[in-house]
């Protein structure tokens, strides 16, 4: 990549209004001519591609020089030090100055930049009793913070646009060591640790907001929208299971210097909110939204709840309710309808069709008489009925002909209509068929004739 930045104290930054821009471009004009006799030579797939990268790294660059110009001439705007600063100190909590100090922040393009004199606070714990706790542990108070850098959205040493990035790509990767990868092919290169932390930190303050506005909305204090009214909503939920990495806090250290961890299953709950069409096909207008939590069935329902609220399903023309058959999702779908204001009647609760299919297997094996064939046969027959979602007189009468008779024979519905089938085998003796033909005269008015 070319390195074309000048050093710091190079550039006038005294200066207001935009004459350091001429500074900046004079700088990416002079490198892209120092390179443009080769670009003009290139002659092949991998050459352009070369010339695709190094420009955009000297933009890439320029871009920060122009970010960190300007956030040198905000944060050292000593009016709004003291906005922030002030706001800080009347947030409620007690605080205090601490001294100005030295800020070393990474840009969106990967540059770090030093920030100096920046006004710090921290809690005040001076009217508290007990002993003062020791350099380098935190209390529960927690820990101080720069009031301009907040303000501007600076955390964890990174400007808002690179966290935002950080968290997005962990996020979109099949793994955390591809999103390293790919974040350093667009030069932000952070290393490991930092950039774990940063999409940690990312991810448990989108948790405290979203939390939050959770809140809000069964307080009543959030705004609602109602853009499920009129529209058929899908609720989706289900749950996993996930492998936490979890330190050990006591034990032998290892030669690395680390007790090494703990790896528990958890299970996470997740749901999804989707609108259809009459066709059943997802509605591109209404974006679907995606949630869920380590927390316990409550915590989920909770969170699912204020969605519902906020989104105006109670004036949905259909609810679709569509999980598995664990008994922690289906035992609060009422408690959840009625808080949301669901109507009854516009509620249709659907058990997933391939969920359902596991059980059935299980079903089967309870049959310990079947032969392995039977067991097949009955598998394929249940699996069809399942799917077709008419099933409730048919598994009916499949149990009054076990139940009085002990015979078992498929029943199967297809266009409207209910059909027997019957299978013989070479393991059935003529006392079946005859104990068979009686259940049925027995049983199907039509058969007695």
């Amino acid at each position: 990549m070319i390195s074309y930045i000048k050093a710091r104290e190079g550039l006038e930054m005294e200066r207001t209004g935009l004459a350091f821009l001429e500074d900046i471009f004079s700088t990416v004009e002079e490198a892209v001519r120092e390179r443009l006799s080769v670009w003009l030579q290139m002659a092949s797939a991998e050459e352009f591609r070369q010339m695709e990268q190094e420009m955009a790294g000297v933009m890439r660059q320029a871009a920060d020089e122009v970010t960190a110009a300007v956030l040198e001439q905000v944060t050292g705007d000593s009016t709004f030090e003291a906005l922030t600063v002030a706001a800080a100190l009347s947030s409620g909590r007690p605080m205090r100055r601490s001294g100005r100090r030295e800020v070393k922040v990474t840009l969106l393009g990967g540059t770090t930049i030093t920030l100096r004199q920046q006004q710090y606070v921290k809690p005040d714990l001076s009217s508290r009793p007990g002993p003062r706790r020791k350099p380098g542990k935190r209390g529960k108070s927690g820990v101080g913070y720069y009031p301009v850098l907040a303000a501007l959205g600076i955390e964890w040493g990174v400007t808002p646009a690179l966290a935002a990035e950080v968290a997005r790509q962990v996020t979109a990767s099949e793994a955390f060591r591809p999103a390293l990868e790919a974040l350093k092919s667009r030069g932000i290169d952070l290393g490991y640790k930092p950039t774990l932390r940063i999409a940690s930190a990312f991810g448990q303050r989108a948790v405290r907001l979203r939390n939050e506005w959770v809140d809000e909305v069964h307080s009543g204090r959030a705004r609602s929208a109602p853009v499920l009214r009129g529209k058929r909503v899908v609720v989706g939920i289900d749950g996993g299971r996930v492998r936490m990495r979890v330190p050990k806090r006591r034990g032998r250290r290892r030669k690395n210097g680390h007790r090494g961890f703990d790896t528990p299953w958890r299970e996470p709950k997740l749901f999804v909110v989707y609108v259809i069409n009459e066709r059943g096909e997802i509605e591109s207008t209404c974006r679907p939204v995606y949630d869920g939590t380590l927390d316990d069935s409550d915590a989920m329902f909770r969170t699912l709840a204020a969605y519902l609220k906020a989104l105006g399903a109670a004036e949905a023309s259909e609810v679709i309710f569509l999980a598995d058959g664990a008994a922690w999702i289906w035992n609060r779908i009422s408690a959840l309808a009625a808080e949301v204001g669901i109507p009854a009647a516009h509620i249709v609760e659907i058990v997933d069709w391939y969920h359902a299919v596991e059980y059935l297997g299980e079903t089967a094996k309870q049959a310990g008489h079947w032969t392995e064939r039977q067991r097949a046969d009955w598998l394929k027959e249940a699996k069809t009925l399942l799917y077709q979602g008419r099933i409730d007189d048919l598994a009916a009468f499949n149990r009054i002909l076990f139940d009085r008779h002990r015979v078992e024979i498929p029943c199967i519905e297809w266009n409207g209509r209910q059909f027997l089938r019957i299978s013989l085998q070479g393991y059935n003796s003529r006392a079946d068929i005859d104990a068979l033909l009686a259940a049925l005269r027995t049983e199907l008015p039509a058969a007695r004739s």
